[in-house]
């Protein structure tokens, strides 16, 4: 049995971070049309490249993170409790989500 490279591990966790990164400009007023259209086209290539539970453990936090960042600015006038409430909300759903 062959051993992968460290290129070859590490390759789907670039998939996750071009996504996240493409993921971020898609909404609201950074709206570039074309990162809405490949944004999930690298993140279903990051978890067909893994397991569910590494796609998990790798992707609800620094998914719910993204929508944190951007939603951020509509988030600031709300109370902190609220907030966290949503956050926490966004994980979930995330998780149901990926799992489904």
């Amino acid at each position: 049995m062959l051993k992968k490279s460290a290129i070859e591990k590490a390759a789907p966790f670039l998939y996750l971070l071009i996504g996240l990164v493409l993921l971020y400009f898609s909404f609201l007023n950074r709206a570039i049309p074309i990162a809405a259209w490949l944004a999930p086209a690298f993140l279903m290539r990051f978890s067909r490249s893994n397991t569910k539970r590494v796609f998990l453990a790798a992707a609800v936090v620094p998914l719910t993170l993204t929508y944190y960042l951007v939603w951020r600015p509509t988030m600031q006038n709300l109370d902190p409790v609220i907030t966290g409430i949503l956050i926490v909300g966004m994980a979930l759903m995330l998780s149901a989500a990926l799992l489904a």
